[in-house]
């Protein structure tokens, strides 16, 4: 069986990205001017580049960043349940300061040991990187031999590479994942008849330059 080639790629900017300080998870925030410009990069950087299929979480900062590059190419963009970001439950739209003052206790936990907490309303790291990875898997499986774009969110995205690498997911934020940065991966045969996710390049902005 021929190799699937996946380029995984994290949203625009948004808005509530821009100061840094903001949970997000599922709330449909607006990508920011930068982001915008952001997309034009991406789109001319995958300009000539094959796509077979195009996927996106279905938050609007995904699809539209997906649409920018789908603009074209006669392909139609796949929302898919399993890519959005981490719900972060009673802490969406709170700061960081905001989180420390209200909820002390869980707080400091959630930076120095996240995967041990259940965050109000919220999902676990352990329950975003299974649903995510069994996604990824779907569109692998379904893809054999195809190039496929995946357009995301920063959380996920590190939860699913630090699966991938077979590292504690307590160790995801010593991975980087900046807007509209590409990660290449492929999915392939590479011990016995399983077929596993092989990292080719992570968090590439090169098309970022100057911005």
């Amino acid at each position: 069986m021929s190799e699937t080639t996946i380029y995984l790629i994290r949203h625009g900017e948004t808005v509530w990205n821009a100061d840094h300080d903001r949970y997000c998870g599922w709330t449909d925030a607006a990508l920011s001017e930068r982001g915008r410009e952001q997309l034009k990069r991406l789109a001319e950087r995958f300009r000539g580049v094959r796509l077979d299929r195009i996927c996106a979480s279905p938050l609007s900062r995904a699809v539209e960043t997906a649409q920018a590059v789908a603009a074209g190419r006669g392909i139609q963009v796949e929302q898919v349940k399993g890519l959005i970001e981490c719900h972060f439950g009673e802490w969406e739209g709170l700061s960081r300061e905001e989180i420390r003052q209200r909820d002390p206790e869980r707080y400091r936990l959630w930076r120095d040991r996240p995967s041990e907490v259940q965050i109000p309303g919220g999902e676990t790291f352990a329950q975003v990187a299974q649903r995510f990875k069994q996604s990824m898997l779907d569109i692998a499986s379904q893809s054999q031999g195809s190039h496929v774009l995946v357009v995301a969110h920063k959380t996920s995205i590190r939860l699913f590479l630090t699966d991938v690498l077979g590292a504690p997911l307590d160790n995801s934020r010593l991975m980087e994942v900046d807007n509209t940065a590409v990660s290449v991966l492929r999915y392939e045969q590479i011990r016995g008849d399983s077929r596993e996710f092989v990292i080719v390049k992570m968090n590439d902005t090169n098309h970022l330059t100057g911005l």
